[in-house]
């Protein structure tokens, strides 16, 4: 499945609607300081957001233009509209259960609102192919396909099998036309209800989003990291990051509190290094004298501290992590950030990279 449309209708800076045409493989966003870029990708962002997190849910008093706030007070007006068309494969999945032709459009729009509910406008489903499908599927005899063919609507066609619930293979379409409906939700149409919640929706693409304020901190009091939200002294996005490099370790907290255990952690940490290491100078050829080295700092407050360093086997020395360059940090943090997708292969996903590494050389990029 592919984005092929963005239309932005009000969020913060964007007070009249715009829209973008989205290339199928790269596309790139271009404009001056302050024009809403970054505004862009975040309402994209937060319109189908790869976590659950309330950083990146849709807030009408934060997001909607402050000029015209209190006018929408009591309203909740759209954010942003997503057009998507369907892959072959997406269409052929929903054929293989209901025949060839059952799909009759492959585009359709999703619509996100202030209160982070969404519509969806657009599917459709040829109620003529799944007709045929029943017929060909159940042993109705002829009477009952002259039946199922007079059926003019899924409603017309429940009554059909109701009023008719003798004959022969009607019990059996009469379960088919439940299961449907029950999945169909609120959906008005279940026949297209059912399929967009079906087979459509698991599939739309989870939006990934990375800028320069995902930057791993160097330093990680782990007693305030243990809180399980950003205190002190890590932001909303280092807090973010570093959780991120914690679940990609399979680091336990509860293991640097236990001295029992730390033995045991602490080969892990270093097989941590070892790993990311690895995965890092694959792609970073700038430095291949590098190592990635984790160490806990043990505080005189009782306070414990996980110290991420870069070991240079060339001059023999060790640095804070931010005493590399900028684009070394940019791009580690990615490798750690990325890893909370990379191995998710239920999920397709689009990934929307905020001014992605201007700090590194253009080789690099």
């Amino acid at each position: 499945m592919l984005l092929k449309k963005v239309t932005i209708h009000k969020y913060k800076s964007f007070l009249t609607e715009q829209s973008y045409t989205v290339e199928d493989h790269i596309t790139r966003i271009v404009g001056k300081n302050e024009s809403g870029k970054t505004a862009l990708l975040e309402a994209l962002a937060k319109s189908n957001y790869f976590e659950d997190n309330v950083d990146f849910q849709f807030d009408k008093d934060l997001d909607y233009p402050r000029s015209e706030l209190i006018k929408a007070k009591s309203k909740n007006p759209a954010v942003l509209t997503c057009e998507y068309e369907l892959s072959d494969e997406d269409v052929e999945s929903v054929e293989d259960e209901y025949g060839e032709g059952i799909i009759s459009k492959q585009t359709f729009s999703l619509t996100s609102y202030y209160d982070n509910t969404r519509t969806t406008t657009g599917v459709a489903a040829n109620f003529n192919v799944f007709k045929n499908w029943l017929i060909t599927s159940f042993d109705v005899g002829d009477q009952g396909k002259e039946l199922l063919r007079d059926a003019a609507s899924f409603s017309a066609l429940e009554d059909v099998v109701s009023e008719n619930e003798t004959t022969p293979g009607m019990k059996e379409i009469q379960t088919e036309l439940n299961k449907i409906k029950k999945g169909a939700g609120k959906w008005k149409n279940p026949l297209e209800g059912y399929i967009y919640l079906t087979y459509i929706s698991p599939a739309v693409p989870k939006l990934w989003y990375f800028s320069d304020y995902f930057n791993l901190p160097c330093r990680i009091n782990l007693n305030e990291f243990s809180a399980g939200k950003p205190t002190g002294s890590l932001s909303s996005e280092e807090f973010k990051i570093a959780k991120a490099l914690f679940e990609l370790s399979g680091l336990q907290l509860s293991d640097i509190q236990s001295e029992t255990n730390f033995e045991a952690f602490k080969a892990q940490l270093e097989a941590t290094s070892n790993s990311i290491t690895d995965d890092m100078f694959e792609y970073w050829t700038t430095n291949q004298n590098l190592e990635i080295r984790f160490d806990i700092e043990h505080a005189d407050n009782n306070a414990r501290y996980l110290n991420i360093r870069i070991y240079n086997s060339k001059h023999r020395v060790t640095l804070p992590l931010k005493n590399r360059s900028k684009g070394f940090l940019w791009f580690f943090s990615f490798l750690v950030w990325f890893s909370k997708i990379q191995g998710n292969a239920d999920n397709k996903y689009i990934l929307l990279l905020d001014e992605p590494g201007l700090s590194l050389h253009a080789s690099a990029q």
